[in-house]
């Protein structure tokens, strides 16, 4: 017998050892069962959205990216050049009444407050926050409502916040554990108690 002959054989050998050990056959079965069974409930898990978002869209969407991008670079260009929050407020203002979406309201009234909020104006910057949540509960509408009242120093209504947060994630994302523990870590330092 030459040497790939010898091969073969042998490795005809150790496969028939294993597959005709039925014990190692039915092991082997059941972990694979049980390992695509897991990754079917993980991808489900991870498609599945929060009732408590409302008409939420994918982030990057040509048609919105656009008219956030287009909208976000003239307000900093404003502001860069000395401009008021003021001014580039108006520029989100028409932004804002030029679509029906909500989700690009959402996204441009949030980074209408972002305008605000780096100005240190939180009481404007929480008003156009809240204007936001009333269109789009999300994560980062929430988390950023937390922020403005962690910076006025309203440490309750700030927990409160992320404890929303919390619960909104646990719902939409339930895999995103780190963002989880971090906001609990905020609430606990801002003597808030974790839901």
């Amino acid at each position: 017998m030459d040497d790939t002959k010898k091969r073969r054989t042998l490795t005809r050998r150790r496969l028939g050892r294993f597959f005709g050990n039925k014990k190692a056959v039915i092991g082997a079965s059941a972990i694979a069962v049980v390992v695509i069974g897991v990754l079917i409930w993980a991808y489900l898990l991870s498609i599945k959205t929060s009732p408590l978002v409302t008409d939420t869209k994918p982030i990057d969407t040509g048609a919105t990216q656009s008219l956030v991008d287009v909208t976000s670079k003239q307000a900093q260009a404003v502001v860069d050049s000395g401009g008021s929050s003021d001014s580039a407020g108006l520029i989100y203002d028409q932004a804002v009444n030029k679509t029906t979406d909500s989700y690009q309201k959402t996204v441009l009234l949030c980074s209408k407050a972002m305008i605000y909020f780096e100005d240190n104006d939180y009481d404007t910057a929480l008003t156009i926050a809240r204007q936001a949540e009333a269109i789009d509960q999300n994560v980062e509408v929430e988390s950023f409502i937390a922020r403005v009242y962690q910076a006025k120093g309203d440490t309750k209504n700030a927990a409160d916040y992320y404890n929303k947060s919390v619960v909104i994630l646990r719902q939409a994302q339930p895999l995103d554990a780190g963002r989880v523990q971090y906001y609990q870590v905020l609430i606990k330092q801002l003597g808030g108690s974790v839901n």
